[in-house]
């Protein structure tokens, strides 16, 4: 039962409330001054962190998209050493970002309190997450070749819509506790401090898509914007937010 709730059922719960997240976020964030004001603050985040965040990802899509590309690549033992050195360096680049972004966000009093909370459990989880993957790449060694044959499948059949559990379940609970942990982060994202650059990159592809929409046709920025304005949950949930 725990196994069914945990590795079917809740990444499509969990896909569910990001989307309805960002809709509430993106309603509360109105105006693009609140969004860049914000956002210049994430610009001065550390180039390694970065860096290494963009390598980490890519590493994960990689995997997804490519797994039989991957295979190929490790089927010569240093082009394998090459990536999992790489990945693994990544990780650790990323683990201590992480850090330091944990030890800058519970010292900050700018923020509300909700936000802070929020913070705070995502980037618990999101350190949880990369602890466990760097310490299931030690003990179980060439993980970017088990884990495009197990975690791959299982990705993919969420994405079809037919999960197979199975195939994360009776993995070590190291790689159990990463998948669920990297899920689990995702429903928290819209409402972390982090999500206003991902908002700000919305508004300029709208702006971009209405710019280019004939005056005839309402642009989907200003359609969007009316029915924020018409149907926005945000003075219900947060007044003080008007």
């Amino acid at each position: 039962m725990k196994t069914s709730l945990l590795f079917h059922g809740w990444p499509y719960v969990a896909m569910a409330l990001f989307a309805i997240g960002f809709v509430i976020r993106y309603g509360i964030l109105r105006t693009q001054r609140e969004v860049r004001a914000k956002r210049g603050k994430l610009s001065r985040s550390d180039r390694l962190w970065r860096v290494g965040l963009v390598l980490l990802l890519a590493g994960h899509l990689g995997g997804l998209l490519f797994p039989r590309e991957v295979l190929y690549w490790n089927g010569v033992p240093f082009r394998l050493y090459v990536l999992e050195a790489t990945a693994f360096a990544s990780g650790l680049l990323v683990l201590g970002g992480c850090l330091r972004v944990m030890w800058r966000q519970f010292g900050k009093s700018t923020e509300s309190v909700a936000t802070q909370l929020v913070d705070a459990i995502s980037l618990s989880l999101f350190f949880v997450a990369l602890l466990s993957g760097l310490l299931a790449a030690v003990m179980y060694r060439w993980g970017s070749s088990w884990g495009v044959m197990t975690v791959t499948p299982y990705v993919l059949s969420i994405f079809r819509g037919a999960p197979v559990g199975a195939l994360v379940a009776g993995m070590p609970f190291l790689v159990r506790l990463h998948v669920i942990s990297a899920v689990t982060v995702l429903p928290m994202l819209p409402f972390t401090s982090i999500a206003t650059a991902v908002i700000l990159s919305f508004h300029r592809v709208l702006d971009r898509m209405g710019a280019q929409v004939s005056g005839r046709t309402a642009s989907p920025r200003r359609t969007l914007e009316s029915l924020r304005q018409k149907y926005n949950p945000a003075p219900w949930i947060w007044p003080e937010e008007d």
